[in-house]
């Protein structure tokens, strides 16, 4: 089982933003959808530091439930970042909060956002996400990831022009470094 994430992800304008939901939902029949995460870290721990590399959370989509952790293993390269990641279903959020909870670990922050995913070219998964109180960002995971990375990089590169993005704003921070920098102030 391959582990290894390769993704990229851009803020957006609402601009920008609108054009690519017009290709998501109508030529790729992507359905929008609300997600919320529940993230974790361990008791007496600095939130901030623990969360830059790492994150431990239950998602909520539709009617599925996930655990999902992620950890950042690479991020030299200029666009790409490489992460590692484990997901699983879980039937009960409210008992796997209780477990999270016995084990020393604690919720920390609540994200939602709007989604649109769809697989474009049969090789990235694209998802549109209007995050609550951060606006708008596009995440582009290569699902096949054969080849050295400075052609992955020039894939993802490729698939940006693709979709009109002409200012590339890189996002490495993630959406819950961005939430905890907006309610804690930035890290010196």
């Amino acid at each position: 089982m391959d582990n290894k994430e390769f993704e990229v992800k851009l803020e957006l304008t609402p601009e920008e933003a609108q054009e690519i939901y017009r290709y998501l939902v109508n030529d790729l029949n992507g359905i929008p959808e609300i997600q919320k995460d529940i993230y974790y870290c361990p008791v007496q721990s600095d939130v901030r530091q623990y969360m830059n590399t790492k994150c431990v959370r239950i998602r909520t989509r539709n009617k599925k439930i996930t655990l999902d952790y992620k950890e950042i293993i690479d991020e030299k390269n200029t666009y790409i970042q490489k992460l590692t990641e484990y997901s699983t279903g879980i039937e009960d959020d409210t008992s796997m909060d209780l477990i999270l909870r016995e084990l020393g670990l604690v919720a920390v922050l609540k994200v939602q956002k709007e989604r649109v995913e769809s697989i474009h070219k049969e090789i990235f998964k694209i998802a549109l996400d209007n995050v609550e109180d951060l606006g708008w960002f596009i995440e582009i995971e290569l699902l096949n990831h054969d080849g050295d990375e400075s052609v992955i990089e020039n894939k993802m590169i490729k698939v940006i022009e693709e979709l009109g993005i002409k200012e590339v704003r890189i996002n490495k921070t993630g959406y819950s470094n961005m939430l905890l920098n907006n309610h804690y102030g930035e890290e010196k």
